[in-house]
């Protein structure tokens, strides 16, 4: 008689499902090498056991709350592969504990506080999959300290100085986002340097130099944002250099024919926008009138 010493060895013929059982419980053999029709529940049990299979290798008729429980348990399979119907709160809670599983997952009457507290904490969920009632003010400033939320999925009278700054500071929220009272010039400065705030978010009285020049040189604002008396040379150049300034932006007596020039070989301006004197020095303002016309 001619001995095996793994599964994949015996003739396909030869490989009972009896045989295929006793192989894969002493590491003998894998599921890819169990015929398809020996593949049985009793196999797929065994299989999951002992780490020769995913319980998303499971067919789903096969996939019962026991089963699904020791798979969960062994680190072999996710809560998204278990049936809706197995999803109890106790494989929910392990799942989560685990780490096998997301908090999208669970079924929205069965995510508690705690449950959403340690699937943030672990990664394995976000702000907006914690049900409304259960964003308290504890579990948004996880939530955006982890960057697991977003500052615009926290309620609005949750939104205080301290939270905004933080998801500024992490890039989970943009000025937009924060309640008007709050924006101060250290945080709209804070928002913009970030890249996570336009200009037009910042209250006019705050727009600073500094700001504005951030905003334009990041491509969060436009030159029609920058109050007038900030309009200087070198700020409207930035502007229509980086197609964020319009020529009937930029202030008459800076529209020198080294500016047009700027702006029209970057088609950001109109042929009226051109002073009379120096139009006759572009070869492309025929067309800009011609495109006017149109």
């Amino acid at each position: 008689m001619k001995l095996y010493t793994k599964l994949s060895d015996v003739p396909f013929d030869l490989r009972t499902t009896d045989l295929c059982r006793r192989a894969i419980e002493n590491g003998r053999g894998r599921l890819s090498d169990v015929p398809f029709v020996n593949q049985t529940y009793d196999i797929y049990s065994v299989a999951i056991d002992h780490a020769y299979a995913k319980l998303s290798d499971v067919p789903d008729d096969l996939r019962t709350a026991d089963l699904c429980r020791r798979a969960i348990e062994h680190g072999h399979g996710w809560l998204s592969d278990v049936p809706v119907e197995h999803r109890t709160a106790d494989l929910c809670e392990l799942a989560i504990e685990r780490r096998r599983g997301s908090l999208s997952d669970v079924p929205d009457d069965l995510r508690t506080e705690e449950m959403c507290r340690r699937a943030i904490e672990q990664e394995h969920g976000w702000l907006d999959d914690v049900p409304d009632h259960l964003r308290t003010s504890e579990m948004c400033e996880l939530a955006v300290a982890r960057s697991r939320g977003w500052l615009s999925d926290v309620p609005v009278d949750l939104r205080t100085a301290d939270l905004c700054r933080l998801a500024i500071e992490r890039r989970r929220g943009w000025l937009s986002d924060v309640p008007d009272d709050l924006r101060t010039a250290d945080l709209c400065e804070l928002a913009v340097k970030k890249n996570q705030g336009e200009l037009h978010d910042v209250p006019v009285a705050l727009r600073t130099e500094y700001i504005c020049w951030t905003a334009i040189s990041q491509d969060h604002g436009w030159l029609s944002d920058v109050p007038v008396d900030l309009r200087t040379a070198d700020l409207c150049e930035l502007a229509v250099t980086r197609s964020r300034g319009w020529l009937s932006d930029v202030p008459v007596d800076l529209r020198t024919a080294e500016m047009c020039e700027l702006a029209v070989a970057r088609n950001m301006c109109q042929a009226s926008d051109v002073p009379e004197d120096i139009r006759h020095m572009f070869i492309l303002i025929e067309e800009l009138e011609q495109g006017e016309k149109k």
